[in-house]
């Protein structure tokens, strides 16, 4: 505290002898928090279906260290899009979502793939706390896509992730890493039906 004599306003951790003694603290800087974002194996590669919603489409952990994070938008990218032009009628994978694995909770979404690309775009405003938790990506494949193609979701924090601040420091905040992140190789496997002639009777 301000004893009245300390006028240079000096916070060099020293004890000042005067009149009336007084024990300056060193100044200390609030660091900002830290979000990294890796594939989460717990989502592994599996078949998924065409026109079923909720379909995992990748997998990511995400983790958060000294404070409370909110990334303002995210962009995820698809291997593979099936659609064939760039109207509203031809985007092949709709109602995508990020969930939170352990709550089961909507974090951001739904959207749709855009039109003419295959990037998934969330411009919810999303806050992680710290720690670490798997956050699942889901959609609906429409029916374009045939069985075995393949579905890789990825995206690259440092440049996919924007309006990233600290909810301590407000700070702006880069997530890493700054190369892409994969989630696993889904498979489209979609439905057949076979009908034959029985030998019986």
């Amino acid at each position: 505290p301000d004893n009245g004599t300390d006028t240079a306003g000096t916070d060099d951790s020293a004890f000042h002898k005067s009149t009336n003694p007084w024990y300056d603290a060193s100044e200390v800087s609030i660091g900002a928090g830290s979000i990294t974002a890796s594939r989460a194996t717990s989502i592994p590669a599996q078949n998924i279906s065409e026109n079923l919603a909720n379909q995992p489409l990748g997998g990511f952990n995400i983790e958060v260290k000294g404070e409370a994070i909110t990334v303002g938008k995210m962009v995820f990218n698809l291997t593979k899009f099936a659609g064939t032009g760039a109207t509203a009628s031809t985007q092949d994978v709709t109602n995508i979502t990020l969930v939170n694995q352990s709550t089961g909770a909507v974090v951001a979404g739904p959207v749709d793939v855009a039109a003419s690309s295959p990037t998934v775009t969330f411009t919810d405003a999303v806050t992680f706390g710290v720690g670490k938790f798997t956050y699942a990506l889901k959609g609906k494949l429409g029916t374009d896509y045939a069985t075995d193609d393949t579905v890789l979701a990825s995206t690259t924090p440092s440049t996919d992730w924007t309006t990233v601040t600290g909810q301590t420091t407000g700070v702006s905040i880069t997530p890493a890493p700054t190369s892409a992140v994969e989630g696993s190789t889904m498979t489209v496997k979609a439905g057949a039906l076979t009908i034959s002639v029985s030998t019986n009777p």
